[in-house]
């Protein structure tokens, strides 16, 4: 069982952007060793094994290019889940200690208010007029009476239930992380081999340059896909935080969130046109005049009400950053302009989420 905080945020950037593949190392060392084959340089006849070659490569490099996008989409759909679950850790966790914090009040309720304490009020009415008028009020103190931890209970168990969930994608996304860093250490590896065994032979040149130009052009294509999916997936989650973005004159948390219990302090920045219409880490664009705030490890989906010399505004959390020592949280300048932050001050941040 994890520990409240024990998972990592700072995961690699996974995808095909980082050119990391899942490819069987076989199929590479057919594909950039066979152009190598000896009789590559006579230009065997029509009859000859090295016709019928290249066929068999191209055919190699077709699957490999197939396992690579695959690769590519398991990869980051494992990213979304893990940051997901992340993010359903601290809301089940928060909705618990709310639970729990409930129970406690009706348990010193009820020992304040005692069912003896009803029933000596009940019985002395003077007449079953004013017993009917103090029932309900009698009724209230009983019902306290008959507490239990019901929701408590319930809410410990989906805890240990998304614990265990978010442990386990974890582990999935570790490993596919692991795998396809060290496959690109083969790709790059076998390249490097074919193009030092192809010596001066230009056919044999010609087909390894011909298989970077596909592989590359494969990453560039699988890279535009994924961008395209997790910039809808993080507009997506904007669009859905949007009604709860804002300054809050009261520094009140808004309704349908609740605070988590957890806040942050320290230095703090904003970041504006320059990044216009850039995507940020979560995939959703940058545009200044949202309220948005980046964070360098928390989860994206949290909120966070900020406050600044007594002013507060909640903003949403989906990039990454500052990097910066001593700098904790960057401002979008809507975000910045709402507490008056200008230049770097400290500011302190209460993490939220949603009221589920």
């Amino acid at each position: 069982m994890l520990k409240r905080g024990s998972l990592r945020y700072d995961t690699l950037d996974v995808g095909i952007r980082g050119g990391r593949a899942l490819a069987s190392a076989l199929a590479l060392s057919v594909f950039f060793v066979v152009p190598a084959v000896p009789g590559a340089a006579s230009g065997a006849g029509p009859g000859g094994s090295v016709k019928s070659r290249p066929v068999s490569m191209q055919q190699e490099l077709a699957a490999l290019l197939r396992d690579l996008t695959a690769a590519a989409s398991s990869a980051d759909r494992a990213s979304a889940r893990w940051m997901g679950l992340r993010l359903r850790e601290m809301e089940v966790q928060a909705a618990e200690e709310e639970a729990r914090r409930a129970f406690e009040t009706r348990v010193r309720q009820a020992y304040i208010a005692g069912p003896g304490r009803a029933i000596e009020f009940l019985l002395s009415s003077a007449d079953l007029h004013e017993f009917a008028a103090r029932l309900p009020y009698a009724s209230g103190s009983l019902a306290i009476g008959r507490i239990d931890a019901a929701e408590v209970s319930a809410r410990r168990r989906e805890v240990r239930e998304v614990l265990h969930n978010a442990e386990n994608a974890q582990r999935t996304l570790a490993a596919a992380e692991i795998r396809l860093a060290g496959l690109r250490a083969v790709i790059e590896r076998r390249l490097a081999e074919a193009e030092v065994a192809a010596g001066s032979d230009e056919r044999a040149i010609a087909l390894v340059n011909e298989g970077r130009k596909r592989y590359a052009g494969t990453l560039d294509r699988v890279a535009g896909a994924t961008r395209t999916i997790r910039r809808q997936r993080g507009e997506a989650l904007f669009a859905a935080a949007a009604p709860f973005l804002g300054p809050r004159g009261d520094c009140s948390v808004p309704k349908g969130l609740r605070s988590t219990g957890d806040r942050i302090s320290g230095g703090a920045s904003w970041y504006g046109d320059a990044f216009r219409g850039k995507p940020t880490a979560s995939g959703a664009i940058f545009w200044s005049n949202r309220y948005t705030v980046a964070h360098r490890t928390l989860p994206f989906g949290l909120f966070l009400l900020i406050r600044f010399r007594g002013t507060c505004v909640v903003s949403f959390l989906n990039d990454r950053g500052p990097y910066v020592d001593g700098r904790i949280l960057d401002l979008s300048y809507a975000s910045a302009q709402a507490v008056g932050l200008s230049g770097v001050h400290d500011v302190s941040a209460t993490l939220l989420v949603r009221a589920r």
